[in-house]
């Protein structure tokens, strides 16, 4: 599970984490390397930064889990993200959506072309042809 973390765009470039670590630490949370280990759960906590970030929080599903408050990105935005970042993770992920069956292409194609990821799309689909 990642957290995207907005900043206030007010603020200074270089932004502590040090509130975020020291609220969840106070409550058990371990740091390892980049992540907070919440309930054996690795979670990295990343700033929303690029415009589709930005975009697929505005779009999130609310809703409440437990009592809190939280915001769910579609797999077509997670997925946009996914092949935004490139990584080969990323793009493991990338193709764990497209196998899904629940997964909306016409919403995905538009957001490619939206933040102009069509390239991106293309070298992935040509990657994918090309494994046995």
């Amino acid at each position: 599970m990642d957290v995207f973390v907005v900043f206030d765009p007010s603020a200074s470039l270089l932004v502590s984490l040090a509130p975020i670590h020291d609220y969840f630490t106070t409550r058990g949370a371990v740091v390892q390397n980049e992540h907070l280990v919440i309930a054996d759960w690795p979670v990295p906590f990343l700033p929303a930064t690029t415009p589709l970030v930005v975009d697929a929080l505005a779009h999130a599903v609310r809703m409440s889990v437990d009592g809190q408050a939280v915001a769910l990105l579609s797999q077509e935005h997670l997925a946009a993200i996914a092949l935004e970042t490139g990584r080969m993770k990323d793009k493991i992920r990338l193709a764990q959506f497209l196998a899904s069956g629940t997964f909306e292409r016409s919403r995905f194609d538009a957001l490619t072309e939206r933040f102009i990821l069509t390239e991106k799309w293309a070298r992935f689909v040509a990657l994918m042809e090309d494994q046995p």
